[in-house]
């Protein structure tokens, strides 16, 4: 995505610190959980992409509708 679009500030959250040490210099990382809740403002973020994330979420409900926000 970084690469895709240089103009744009990509953030990627994981649970754990183990990230690619060499990416854009539009892209960075940090760990946090994001079924917490969100440090960052709403309405900061104009994509969210999940990969195989929502079957091991406790409370899916709760995690869509802090997406839409």
């Amino acid at each position: 995505m970084g690469d895709r679009y240089p103009t744009s500030t990509i953030t990627g959250v994981d649970l754990s610190p183990i990230q690619p040490s060499f990416v854009p210099h539009n892209v960075s990382f940090y760990v946090d959980d994001f079924e917490e809740e969100w440090v960052d403002s709403d309405g900061k973020y104009d994509f969210i992409h999940m990969r195989y994330a929502l079957f091991a979420v406790y409370d899916p409900v709760t995690l869509v509708n802090r997406i839409y926000r």
